[in-house]
């Protein structure tokens, strides 16, 4: 589910069910996994969220977030 005002850059790859709320910014190449939760973050270029994971008001540099 997406609720703007969400940006998504290019290749970003979304799992099934993640729920994306804005404001968020998601950086090229990033990668959101599955039913991960997004709100009020910056995922810059080639980070991974991995799956089932929370955030709000988070900005996350290139690596992993587990």
């Amino acid at each position: 589910m997406i609720e703007p005002p969400v940006w998504i850059g290019v290749d970003v790859q979304i799992g099934d069910h993640a729920r994306l709320q804005g404001p968020l910014v998601i950086g090229d190449g990033a990668t959101i996994g599955d039913g991960a939760q997004l709100r009020g973050s910056v995922i810059l270029p080639g980070s991974t969220v991995r799956a089932r994971r929370s955030s709000r008001t988070a900005s996350w540099a290139g690596g992993c977030v587990a």
